[in-house]
């Protein structure tokens, strides 16, 4: 049922499109259309084919005449055209005329000049009507930029404002959908392409931990712990025996996290290994670990953030996914220093029983090079050093053939560090800050992984030498990453908001820069060494737009630079909550009618050609190295193949648009349906239930929802409270809330459109660490309207007011 509000509009359409104030009878002069704006022209022009039973193979005007109850289309039963031009009268050629060269006139001024800037005349907007009451400031960034982005939000229920206030769109193909309910044209973005990937990436990667990690993990955890226990109970060595027991505590806490199950273990760590589950568990916030002091010492401290125990990211949406979270994350978090005699001595018994071992014919390192390569492909290398360099320090300080006393000898432990230390200065890494941990070389059962981000975030954060530390710039931002991925607008919103903020590190601009270059030297091929790395590289084609191509209106100006930055953070916000378990911290209608049926309306896709080849890239790379992998069923395969296909479709058009070549109906058609393949395809990978074709029928409600969020830094800082200094431990988040609405002038055939897309939206705040936010708890906090702001950066760029309501005709001509 239409709202009064949408009947008003409706009829203000009627009366601007229908009024000229003439009979069908008059002969219409020019004096006549003075004061009148194109659309009406072209209307009124359109009116009088109509009135003779003209059929419109223009979607807009079908839809409109075939709403009009004076409308009999010249069309038999059987769809075939029954009109024919003889039925126009003279008069009415000679109106015809007439209101064809006035539009002629019109067209002229598409485009004004106003104080030296070229702007849209959005008088000449031809389709103006179908969006409803577009506020004057809407009116005007659509002049200035060719574009205005509604930022949608969830209504306030205690609100008495009467204004329009639509639910926000929590999945990209609503819109799109929608539009189609509308008839109105779609504005296909990256945005919608980035959110179809995430998910292809997201959701492949959960399958593979939970259905082939999961079960490995576990078994590599449950033999490890045996041989610790066995090693134990048969060293003769105090120093072997002693580093036993600490790898018995080290392996019990992942193996009660993998399976629930307590067990005994010798009287002087059972303390020790309960306290740890239950700071892990409890998720406490940086405490001491007694676990990683040098002879279970509590007067040594070994600081730990707890905090990061925290389930998150996609890992809260199953039992298996919370289980593997916590044991990666335990062994991605802890370290043992080659610096320490205890530490190193327990990182070769870990090596030696790997590469020494079997279970069901295989190698233990085999177990862990089943866990650890796969993710490799997604996310990287591990920053620090595993088992396979310690393998290369066994066998190069003690030799081939070895017993567990030989790796106690103090001379070879401090030989085997000096090596441990040369390879660990060599390794890409993540040079941390956070105080109390160490930057001396550490080896990680399954270490987390060097990406490029955290080594930018990282390095544009500094603390003093001094002790105690003061902070410069603890905290790093989103613009950091885009503008050493190569944006110009990041550089400089972040070099004044330096400013704003006091430039207490006078070496962050100097520093910036550095970056920049050292990554400006990375070749397209570096760019494609795994997942992570080539979805940048993407990211990378919306910051620096490829010269050499004829750009449309809307793509000219910096509105457009922060649109695609804000784009390119939202989806590099959704990469990292994808690997945060892996990623260390940091005209007349013309004649020849055959059976009728109206062309589809005049869509239009982002006209970023580059984007697309660099995404269809990606795509072939992710399903290339999942199938060489055996990590890719047939159903996926499919999915990856209509998603490829998808992609190769739009590189296509984004072509056309920038090299002015046409596109056809039938390519037109496939635009409009966007939606519905955007959601199919969303779909299709959520589940592997292929009984479940609906929206409706996907269980998991976060899953539902487009807004996600992930912890990216952490930082100790002193703060002031109700008037006294406290210690907080503050977290760096960045997000995705709901689905923004992008309206986009586009110029089709010589007429200006509007048509209507879907973008992301993008949060940046600090949040406290002991509380990081998981998906659940930030789509609760959207719907409450309490979270934070978007970036101060972004405020004045969005409109202020809600989405205009759409009018929906009473016709509406459906594309199966």
């Amino acid at each position: 049922m239409k709202s009064i509000k949408s009947i008003f509009i409706i009829l203000l359409i009627v009366l601007f499109v229908s009024f000229i104030g003439l009979t069908e009878e008059q002969v219409i002069v020019p004096q006549d259309l003075e004061g009148k704006t194109l659309p009406q022209i072209y209307m009124m022009r359109n009116e009088i084919f109509a009135r003779r039973g003209r059929p419109f193979k223009t979607y807009e005007l079908n839809n409109y005449f075939r709403s009009q109850d004076w409308y009999q289309i010249g069309v038999n039963e059987d769809g075939i055209v029954t009109y024919s031009d003889d039925r126009l009268t003279e008069i009415d050629r000679t109106n015809i005329e007439v209101l064809l060269e006035k539009e002629k006139e019109l067209l002229q001024q598409n485009f004004i000049e106003i104080n030296g800037i070229k702007k849209i005349n959005t008088d000449n907007i031809i389709n103006l009507w179908q969006f409803g009451e577009l506020a004057p400031e809407d009116l005007e960034r659509l002049s200035q930029f060719g574009f205005t982005i509604f930022p949608c939000r969830y209504p306030d229920p205690e609100s008495d404002d009467v204004e329009w206030q639509p639910a926000p769109y929590e999945q990209f193909f609503w819109l799109y959908e929608n539009n189609n309910y509308y008839g109105v044209a779609n504005f296909i973005t990256t945005d919608a392409i980035l959110q179809l990937y995430h998910i292809f990436f997201d959701f492949t990667l959960r399958n593979l931990e939970s259905e082939k990690l999961f079960p490995v993990v576990k078994e590599l955890t449950n033999q490890m712990l045996e041989l610790s226990k066995s090693l134990f109970e048969k060293a003769e060595n105090k120093d072997v025996q002693h580093a036993a027991l600490r790898n018995i505590a080290y392996f019990a806490v992942p193996q009660f996290f993998l399976t629930e199950s307590e067990r005994s273990y010798p009287h002087d760590i059972q303390t020790i290994i309960q306290s740890e589950i239950d700071k892990s568990t409890g998720a406490v916030g940086r405490e001491n670990s007694e676990i990683f002091n040098p002879d279970f010492n509590p007067d040594i401290k070994h600081d730990m953030d707890y905090s990061q125990f925290i389930i998150r990211g996609h890992y809260t949406r199953s039992e298996e996914l919370k289980r593997y979270f916590m044991a990666l994350m335990w062994y991605g978090q802890n370290y043992f220093l080659a610096d320490q005699q205890t530490d190193l001595l327990q990182s070769l018994i870990i090596t030696k029983q790997l590469f020494d071992n079997s279970y069901n014919h295989l190698k233990l390192i085999e177990l862990w090079e089943t866990i650890y390569e796969p993710t490799v492909f997604y996310v990287g290398l591990s920053d620090d050093l595993g088992p396979q360099e310690y393998k290369i320090i066994l066998d190069t300080v003690y030799g081939k053939n070895i017993n567990f006393e030989d790796l106690s000898d103090p001379i070879k432990l401090a030989e085997a560090q000096k090596i441990a230390e040369e390879m660990y200065s060599k390794k890409k890494r993540i040079k941390t800050e956070l105080y109390l941990i160490p930057s001396t070389a550490q080896f990680r059962f399954m270490g987390q992984r060097y990406i490029p981000d955290s080594e930018i975030l990282q390095r544009l954060t500094k603390w003093t030498d001094t002790v105690p530390r003061i902070p410069l710039r603890p905290f790093p931002k989103g613009l950091d990453v885009m503008a050493v991925l190569g944006s110009r607008l990041a550089t400089k919103i972040a070099l004044e908001e330096h400013q704003i903020e006091g430039n207490i590190w006078k070496e962050y601009p100097e520093n910036l820069e550095k970056l920049t270059v050292e990554f400006s030297q990375l070749t397209s091929n570096d760019w494609k060494t795994n997942l992570y790395y080539n979805w940048l590289f993407c990211l990378k084609s919306l910051l620096q737009l490829k010269s050499g191509y004829d750009y449309p209106f809307y793509m000219r100006n910096q509105a457009w630079e922060k649109k695609n930055l804000i784009t390119s953070l939202a989806s590099w916000s959704q990469l990292r909550h994808d690997v945060i378990l892996y990623g260390s911290p940091s005209g007349a209608e013309k004649g020849g009618w055959e059976e009728w049926i109206p062309d589809p309306p005049k869509c239009q896709v982002e006209a970023n050609p580059e984007f697309f080849g660099r995404m269809l890239e990606l795509l072939i790379h992710s399903r290339d190295g999942l199938q060489q992998r055996d990590l890719l069923t047939k159903p996926m395969q499919e999915k990856f193949e209509k998603f490829i296909d998808l992609v190769e479709f739009l590189y296509q058009i984004s072509l056309k648009e920038v090299t002015n070549q046409p596109v056809t109906n039938e390519e037109h058609e496939k635009l409009y349906t966007f939606g519905a393949l955007l959601e199919n395809l969303t779909i299709s990978v959520m589940t592997d239930d292929e009984s479940i074709s609906n929206w409706f029928e996907i269980q998991s409600d976060t899953d539902k929802n487009v807004a996600v969020i992930a912890d990216i830094h952490t930082a100790q800082i002193e703060v002031e409270e109700n008037g006294q200094k406290i210690e907080k431990n503050l977290a760096l988040e960045v997000g995705v809330g709901p689905v923004y609405e992008i309206y986009v002038v586009t110029e089709v055939d010589g007429y200006l459109k509007l048509t209507r897309g879907a973008t992301f939206s993008y949060f940046e705040f600090l949040h406290p660490a002991d509380d990081r936010l998981t998906d659940e708890k930030w789509q609760a906090m959207l719907k409450a309207g309490s979270n934070p702001p978007p970036p101060i950066w972004t405020q004045g760029f969005f409109s202020s007011k809600y989405p205009p309501e759409i009018p929906r005709l009473d016709y509406i001509y459906y594309f199966d």
